[in-house]
């Protein structure tokens, strides 16, 4: 599922996301650093793909190579998620 780093609104995406790609919703550019599953604000260049530029602002179009998008709006619900179906398969194989 994506979701707008914007309005947060879940967008329906069938293809590649271009530089000047828009929200449907909200018209703001999705092909952002805000956007993507690297986007970190604790790490260095607050992107955790060594290899990407340094992009300075977060949220306007770019040309990393790496963007990909993230698939929630917030990346601690992921954690939450994953962390709570490890808790439901070790209940399930618990001898």
């Amino acid at each position: 599922m994506n979701i707008c780093h914007n309005c947060k609104k879940t967008l329906n995406l069938t293809s590649k996301i271009n530089r000047s790609d828009s929200c449907q919703y909200c018209l703001s550019e999705l092909k952002v650093c805000l956007n993507c599953k690297f986007y970190e604000p604790n790490y260095f260049n607050e992107c955790i793909e060594s290899e990407a530029e340094y992009v300075k602002v977060k949220d306007c179009a770019n040309f990393c190579e790496y963007f990909k998008f993230q698939l929630s709006s917030n990346k601690h619900e992921e954690e939450k998620d994953i962390n709570n179906i490890k808790n439901q398969l070790e209940n399930l194989f618990k001898i």
